[in-house]
Parts: structure tokens; C-alpha cells; sequence
């Protein structure tokens, strides 16, 4: 008896142990977002979703900082990231089409063409630094930053973690003031880089998220999401520091 209570004992610290190395989300919310969860930004009062996968049925939600819906604005793209630059107040996307916009009219759903093909992976989602400044692409190992509005390539970053597949997480970035971060989504792993020298200063294991598009900046944590896939998805936000 004694040693089945030992062996049970044994297993309880190891689950325990191992769950309490893992950082636990400081917000969460459920999402149906139609298609799949694919970005999150920050204005300074209201968080804005993505969506991605069909373009007929793309739509940007504006959310309460506790996840409750405010409305949901039809955006005829097939989106992968959504930024908010707070110089000129405006709203970026980027899409399947491996095409920049920036959203003109959220009420009436338009939008306009900033820069067609920027990139080569249709998967990207590109992310903004907070002062406007820089915009960030991901890819195959390959970090560039590109001067913002001009969109000049200023840097290149390479091998910086091991490669993996988008769907964990090979074609994001995320952008805040000091770092930008990567994403494991199979080890539920963020990596953060020093922004001016790209030396990695840290890597965090989560307890909940896995779905490598998401991985976003906003309201000064780093989310991801579990995917809803044409169903409710869930999106985490963590505070790394």
C-alpha cells in the first residue's frame, strides 16, 4: 500500500511541478470569430480581432478589455494580422494576398491598398512597433524590419530559434516598445529578442494557447489563441514582465 501511495505521490508533485513552470494567462475570452482566430491589437481602450480563412466572410470585432463584444465590421479580406498604429490613429491589416491595407472606414467596411506584395509567405502576419516606426515580417527563419510608412527594409535577423511549421507559429511576430517575440505553438513556447540586436532574452513556456497565427502585442501583454476553427475559439493574454 505504502508504495502505491508513493508512486501516486510521485506523480502528483511531477504533474504538479510541471503545470506550475508554465505562466499562466492574466486575461482570457471565448471568440467564435466565423473562421479561424487569427490576430488581436490594442487601441488604447478597445481590443480589435481578425479572423482569416475566407475572405466573403472576413470581419474585424471590437471588444471590452474583459472580451465582451462591442461589434463585429465586415471586411470583405482573407486576414492574417491587424494592426492599430496610435501616431495617426489608423488601422493596418495584412492578408492572404500578401498585401498591406489600411482600413479607411471600419462602419462601411472599406479599405485601401498601401503596398501590394511586400512579402513572399501568404501566411505572414505582419506586426507594427508601438510608435509606427517599423513593420516587422516573419518567415522561414528570417526576420525583416521595414521602415514604416516608407516600407524600406532597414534589418534582417536570421536562424534565431529552430524552424517550425506555420501552424505552430513559422510565419508570425509579435512587436512591443522593448522586444519581439516568436512562437512555438506545438511547446506552447514565446520567445523574446532584444529589438535592436535580435539577441534572444528570453523564453517563456504558457499554460494555454497553440495556434501559431495568432501570437499578437497588445494592451502591453502577448496573446495567443486555441483556435476556433469554424467554431468558439479562446484567446490568452500573458504578462511576460
Amino acid at each position: 500500500m505504502k508504495k502505491y501511495m508513493l508512486v501516486f505521490l510521485s506523480l502528483f508533485f511531477l504533474i504538479t511541478r510541471s503545470y506550475s513552470q508554465s505562466l499562466n494567462y492574466k486575461v482570457t475570452f471565448e471568440e467564435d470569430p466565423g473562421t479561424h482566430n487569427m490576430h488581436i491589437c490594442y487601441d488604447g481602450q478597445y481590443y480589435y480581432t481578425v479572423n482569416g480563412g475566407k475572405s466573403e466572410m472576413g470581419k474585424i470585432s471590437k471588444r471590452m478589455t474583459d472580451g465582451t463584444l462591442v461589434r463585429s465590421y465586415d471586411i470583405k479580406l482573407d486576414m492574417r494580422s491587424i494592426m492599430y498604429n496610435k501616431q495617426n490613429k489608423k488601422f493596418y491589416v495584412c492578408g492572404f494576398d500578401r498585401n498591406l491595407y489600411e482600413i479607411t472606414d471600419l462602419s462601411s467596411g472599406t479599405f485601401k491598398l498601401i503596398k501590394s506584395e511586400l512579402y513572399e509567405d501568404d501566411q505572414a502576419a505582419l506586426a507594427l512597433s508601438p510608435d509606427g516606426k517599423q513593420l516587422y515580417y516573419y518567415s522561414n527563419q528570417v526576420l525583416k524590419i521595414y521602415s514604416f510608412p516608407g516600407l524600406d527594409e532597414i534589418k534582417q535577423f536570421r536562424d534565431l530559434v529552430p524552424s517550425v511549421d506555420v501552424i505552430s507559429g513559422g510565419s508570425v511576430v509579435a512587436v512591443d516598445n522593448f522586444y519581439f517575440y516568436l512562437f512555438d505553438g506545438e511547446k506552447k513556447m514565446i520567445y523574446a529578442f532584444n529589438r535592436k540586436t535580435g539577441e534572444k532574452v528570453n523564453e517563456v513556456e504558457i499554460c494555454c494557447g497553440n495556434y501559431g497565427f495568432s501570437l499578437s502585442a497588445a494592451n502591453d501583454m502577448i496573446f495567443v489563441a486555441t483556435d476556433g476553427n469554424y467554431g468558439t475559439g479562446n484567446w490568452y493574454g500573458y504578462k511576460l514582465w
